[in-house]
């Protein structure tokens, strides 16, 4: 009786396990690309792993997937990557859409190289898949791991690729070559439009928040419009964004950033790619300069063609025009295209201020105002600015801001200035007018937009700043008051101010030196309207460069002037 209860309870606890594996077939679908295999449990997932036969399918999920109990699968081994290298015909080449479903807790440690969900792939296609607490370890001293798939390789007639695709939670990679999404990617593959949050905690060399290793080919890779904001520590050459570029791999990566730490035991750590034994394009990259453990843009090496890659403060970090002007496409701005990859939550309750990707959830956060167009002209009156936006969202106005000599001041406002209030929420198209009239000829202006939405957050449109230089000899023109430009310039030893007054108003005139300090008054008076050439003798001072200040009620203007001896 005894024997027959341990032999039950046996036969119990056996059956458990093996039910925990069973591998059942999907109930829809014929593995085609018009009508793949519909996954919806661990069950359908673990089918796909055990017949090699089945890796050349093409796959949707149809429901998120609970793959937490898989740590204790063959002999603690966990669950079995799809896809081997080694032999032709093992690797997975079809396709998997994650369909914006997750899958939580895979768990992977095995004496091989190629771990992930996926192993190794040739010419697979992945895509709107999310990944969830993933441990992969290896426990061969080789390379390649990563939470979606081991090595991404593809060919000429078979393109490899993975976008849409995100990876958070807790992740654990203990070897070599491993990255939160690819542990390897080769040529003729792309990774685009995908980010990783996960705290990777590496054991081996070359680890990257993305991808672990670049391998050679005479085709390049492409890594673009991706993200990490975890924090990587590993033994060597630990790369925010890239472990390690092999020598002869030419990938290009741009448009990619990184906010996280980099901890390295050993040595070379970088920002964006911890090792550059060979060439290559980054390009439009930057990382936060401002979280502590962040060095360099590399930790060895430097790739062949770099452009517009550098650290910036968290601040810039977090303000979309940061990225706009390197030319990422941001939803609602056309300058950049209209694929509209990234979008930016100007509340800062997303992804804690920076950027995401618009597929990600919450990325219905606009950007406040869109601006099609901001023009400068010099006219008789001033400088008129105008400007037109193709949207916007909860605007309550604009300020305008006007640099002269390193000087940025502000030149009008919505709060006191009716031409520059908002239209709340649009997608209409919108036009504004404004002109500046105290300007001078012979001065240099930049004008600056600014917009601020109902929470009273300003956003700098620094991208769409303009330079404008007013000519010597044209004369400004106001409402009450005309200028025109002093002569003769440089003079010796006098020079004459022509003006011409339309209304009565008290006119100042004041001399200064370089220095700012004042060296005449030359007139402070309440004149009648008319036309005036008031000359000035200036026998006392030395030869040197002066400024002039004429004020005309609350209107200034400052010409420069050069005394000759």
């Amino acid at each position: 009786m005894k024997f027959f209860s341990l032999f039950t309870a046996t036969t119990l606890l056996f059956s458990t396990v093996v039910f925990s594996q069973t591998a059942t077939a999907p109930s829809t679908g014929d593995g085609s690309s018009g009508t793949p295999y519909q996954i919806a449990s661990l069950e359908n997932l673990y089918w796909i792993s055990q017949d090699d036969t089945r890796w050349d399918k093409h796959y949707i999920q149809t429901a998120s997937i609970d793959a937490s109990g898989s740590s204790s699968w063959d002999s603690n081994q966990g669950f079995t990557p799809i896809g081997t290298a080694g032999t032709e015909g093992t690797e997975f080449s079809g396709s998997y859409d994650g369909d914006g479903y997750t899958i939580t807790g895979i768990y992977i440690s095995r004496d091989a190289s190629s771990m992930g969900l996926f192993g190794y792939t040739q010419g697979a296609e992945f895509k709107n898949m999310g990944l969830i607490n993933v441990n992969v370890t290896s426990t061969l001293f080789g390379f390649a791991c990563g939470a979606l798939c081991g090595q991404l390789l593809g060919s000429s007639g078979d393109l490899a690729s993975i976008t849409d695709c995100y990876i958070t939670g807790d992740a654990s990679f203990a070897t070599a070559n491993s990255g939160s999404l690819v542990g390897v990617i080769g040529e003729y593959a792309t990774v685009a439009t995908s980010y990783s949050s996960v705290d990777i905690i590496g054991t081996g060399n070359e680890g990257g928040g993305l991808v672990g290793w670049v391998r050679s080919g005479t085709t390049p890779c492409t890594i673009r419009d991706c993200y990490y904001t975890g924090d990587l520590s590993g033994s060597t050459s630990m790369g925010g964004l890239i472990g390690r570029i092999e020598s002869l791999a030419t990938p290009t990566i741009e448009n990619c950033y990184f906010s996280g730490t980099v901890t390295v035991s050993v040595h070379t750590e970088g920002a964006l790619i911890g090792k550059v034994e060979s060439s290559g394009i980054v390009k439009n990259c930057v990382y936060d300069s401002d979280v502590e453990g962040v060095g360099s843009l590399w930790g060895t090496g430097t790739p062949g063609t770099v452009t517009n890659c550098s650290g910036q403060s968290t601040s810039n970090m977090k303000d979309y025009t940061t990225y706009t002007a390197l030319g990422w496409d941001f939803v609602t701005e056309t300058d950049n295209g209209s694929d509209n990859y990234w979008d930016a939550d100007q509340a800062g309750t997303v992804n804690n201020g920076y950027p995401i990707l618009s597929w990600q959830s919450g990325a219905d956060q606009s950007l406040p105002v869109t601006l099609s167009e901001f023009k400068a002209k010099y006219g008789k009156s001033g400088v008129s600015l105008s400007w037109i936006t193709s949207t916007e969202v909860e605007n309550l106005g604009f300020i305008l801001y006007r640099s002269t000599h390193g000087n940025r001041s502000v030149v009008a406002s919505f709060m006191d200035t009716d031409q520059l209030l908002g239209h709340g929420t649009t997608t209409e198209e919108h036009s504004y007018l404004y002109t500046d009239r105290k300007v001078f000829a012979g001065n240099s202006y930049e004008y600056i937009l600014s917009d601020v939405d109902y929470s009273g957050k300003e956003s700098i449109h620094t991208e769409r700043a303009i330079s404008l230089s007013i000519p010597s000899d044209k004369p400004i023109i106001a409402d009450s008051y005309s200028l025109n430009s002093t002569f003769p310039n440089p003079f010796n030893p006098s020079f004459t101010i022509p003006f011409t007054l339309s209304t009565d108003m008290h006119v100042r005139a004041t001399l200064y030196d370089v220095n700012g300090r004042q060296v005449m008054k030359v007139m402070d008076e309440d004149l009648n309207s008319g036309e005036y050439k008031h000359r000035v003798n200036s026998k006392i001072f030395s030869a040197g460069v002066y400024l002039l200040k004429m004020e005309f009620g609350t209107y200034s203007h400052t010409q420069k002037l050069v005394l000759l001896k």
